[in-house]
């Protein structure tokens, strides 16, 4: 396996447990498949393109918000022949908004708000008070400017959600093996036994469709997994069986890989 590094993205604003972004890109900007243990908030103004969670793609419209819930892969591929505009904003688990996050992704994971005036405002005031106020005031209408956009959503009876165009019938069925047995599965030869395909076409339909090397897909989701263990206070030499690793040494090195930096440092950053 190579070493790659979770592609982490270069927000703006960090406020206590938000990340916020907006930004408006120039053509041929590119972006990786990843996941991470947060909940992310995409709020998307203008461009074309597609996003894909797992192995749901939706074309992205004119005032989309998206939802993305921890551990789901996800990407956002942008026509590179225009510009965008959009809002980007993480949540971590321990926020107050995840309640009401997890209570939409219930109904929907991507869902247009052209028809929702007030959403569309929220978002605008987050520039606004971004430029003209300290850190610490931004953080706390941040918060309240998110928690009135879920409630409005909550409430309102007309949402518009959009369709999602499926990955093959393939993928789906190893996708649904792979996190029903996330931490046992032994190799991919498992997999493949399992959905009845060769190796080799389906490390080649996994990459094409995905965006990223079935190896990497699990041990990405083992090793966030062990990134959550180690912030709730579990020690790395405990935790490495549990999250699928053979041996200390190899969830050591992969962790470093991933995160670019031991698992030993996981308490301090957080």
């Amino acid at each position: 396996m190579t070493n790659e590094r979770m592609p982490i993205s270069r927000f703006e604003d960090f406020t206590s447990n938000l990340y916020f972004q907006h930004k408006v890109s120039i053509p041929h900007s590119k972006f990786y498949t990843h996941c991470h243990n947060d909940y992310e908030i995409i709020f998307f103004v203008s461009g074309s393109g597609s996003y894909q969670i797992e192995e749901k793609i939706y074309s992205l419209n004119k005032y989309d918000l998206i939802i993305t819930k921890p551990w789901n892969y996800h990407n956002i591929d942008i026509n590179t022949n225009e510009k965008y505009d959009r809002y980007d904003i993480l949540i971590t688990p321990d926020s107050q908004i995840t309640p009401l996050l997890d209570k939409l992704l219930d109904k929907f994971e991507v869902i247009n708000c052209s028809n929702i005036p007030i959403i569309i405002d929220c978002f605008k005031k987050m520039d606004i008070y971004k430029e003209h106020l300290t850190k610490e005031d931004f953080k706390i209408l941040l918060n309240n400017l998110l928690t009135e956009v879920c409630y409005n959503l909550l409430i309102n009876d007309s949402l518009v959600t959009q369709d999602h165009d499926p990955t093959s019938k393939v993928i789906e069925d190893a996708l649904a093996y792979i996190n029903k047995n996330l931490f046992t599965i032994k190799d991919i030869k498992e997999v493949c036994d399992y959905i009845f395909i060769s190796e080799n076409h389906f490390f080649r339909l996994f990459k094409e469709e995905m965006k990223v090397s079935p190896k990497k897909y699990i041990t990405s989701k083992r090793l966030l997994y062990a990134q959550k263990l180690l912030r709730n206070g579990e020690h790395p030499t405990v935790i490495f069986e549990k999250c699928g690793f053979n041996n200390y040494i190899s969830f050591y090195q992969r962790y470093v890989d991933f995160f670019g930096y031991p698992p030993s440092e996981e308490t301090t950053k957080n």
